[in-house]
């Protein structure tokens, strides 16, 4: 399955990221970059889920930055070996008050 890898292509003072959490680099094993893309923001949700300052409104609402290709570049990196659909790495490079933390 190939291995595709997220890094932020637009500033990190730029207003499109909503004062979110930018990833200096996320590995994902899907089979297409749509997959790979949706995956991302599946499990970007359930990081910002998993925060005890995140408000409700904001969970249910969210919009992952990952289904955004102005905000991040995607490039296939090759083949993992991996079986499964999943995010394998993720390094945290601006967090959020409400995102994941360092």
């Amino acid at each position: 399955m190939p291995l595709w890898k997220f890094t932020p292509s637009a500033a990190p003072d730029d207003d499109r990221w909503l004062d979110g959490p930018i990833w200096a680099r996320v590995l994902v094993c899907a089979a297409t970059s749509g997959q790979a893309r949706a995956l991302a923001a599946r499990w970007e949700t359930g990081q910002i889920e998993q925060n005890p300052n995140a408000p409700p409104e904001l969970v249910m609402d969210y919009q992952s930055a990952f289904t955004d290709p102005t905000l991040y570049d995607l490039i296939e990196v090759g083949e993992n070996g991996c079986g499964n659909e999943e995010v394998i790495e993720a390094d945290l490079l601006r967090p959020s008050q409400w995102g994941p933390q360092a």
